[in-house]
């Protein structure tokens, strides 16, 4: 009876143990995971295709401007541990589909 009391005990406190580790390592993300190492390869006269299979990910905005139009990458991001950060990449494109410049480049917080 006693040796079944310490397996029950045993593998009670083996799933106390993985479920408090899968809590204290969860990670939520909101927004558009892009790599933001990638942003120096970035050049004017790029195509906005071109932009985005550098970054890997669609951009989560776009706007109409007066001689062109705006795109950005954003998202945030933490932990159950209060860790985490957020990024924001704006790049500027003239009415032909060009690259003209990066307008925003931010980070914040530890890097994913």
């Amino acid at each position: 009876m006693i040796i079944f009391e310490r397996e029950n005990m045993r593998k009670t406190l083996l799933i106390a143990l993985l479920l408090s580790s899968l809590f204290l390592t969860s990670c939520s993300v909101i927004g558009t995971v892009y790599k933001h190492e990638n942003f120096q390869q970035l050049q004017p006269g790029m195509t906005e295709q071109e932009v985005i299979a550098i970054l890997g990910a669609q951009p989560c905005s776009r706007s109409a401007l007066k001689d062109g139009y705006l795109l950005q990458w954003q998202y945030s991001y933490g932990t159950a541990l209060a860790t985490g950060g957020a990024r924001h990449l704006a790049v500027l494109f003239s009415n032909d589909n060009k690259m003209v410049k990066i307008t925003q480049n931010t980070q914040i917080g530890s890097g994913l």
